[in-house]
């Protein structure tokens, strides 16, 4: 298995929930996001216009890399509010998150696209839905910033690895140049 984080031997549910719980994330804000979702399904080119720009990952060297994380989080957003909030959905935001990781995405950067992405769907509901929605919308943004975050957490390991692996490296280019010298 190597430097691969584990995806099958947990279940993702439970922190889903305990998070949504933390939240207050609930039944009705669970039903909003159907809502949401239809919305969003009958403006698909602005979404798709919007998920192609905003989930290009410049900042991932390799183009495999590259185009593999703008893949998982395009696919991520367009299912982003599909419900119910089961053990799929949860897996979902789970490999967003292991994917982020094992390509060098930084905790940071993946927090300010989710931001982006759901302030860009607030923009697109409708003046007369209110306020709740937004407030829906904000819940679920702090549950997925934080499932994403325990996931690099507890695959932190899969990081240092790689940090050591480029470390080791390093030191083996330099000892090589030294020689030389």
């Amino acid at each position: 298995m190597g430097n691969s984080p584990v995806i099958v031997n947990m279940a993702y549910l439970p922190l889903l929930q305990t998070l949504q719980q933390a939240a207050g994330f609930n039944q009705t804000d669970a039903d909003h996001l159907t809502t949401i979702q239809e919305l969003l399904a009958a403006r698909q080119a602005a979404v798709s216009n919007f998920l192609a720009e905003q989930f290009t990952f410049n900042c991932i060297a390799e183009q495999n890399q590259r185009q593999a994380a703008q893949k998982i989080f395009v696919a991520w957003a367009r299912n982003a509010f599909l419900t119910p909030c089961d053990e799929l959905y949860a897996q979902r935001r789970w490999l967003a998150g292991l994917v982020g990781l094992q390509v060098g995405i930084s905790p940071q950067t993946i927090a300010a696209k989710l931001e982006s992405f759901y302030a860009f769907t607030a923009g697109q509901l409708p003046k007369d839905l209110g306020f709740t929605y937004k407030e829906t919308l904000l819940k679920s943004l702090n549950v997925d910033l934080a499932f994403i975050g325990q996931c690099y957490s507890r695959n932190q390991r899969l990081a240092v690895d790689k940090a050591v692996s480029s470390t080791a490296q390093l030191k083996q280019a330099f000892a090589a140049k030294s020689t030389i010298l």
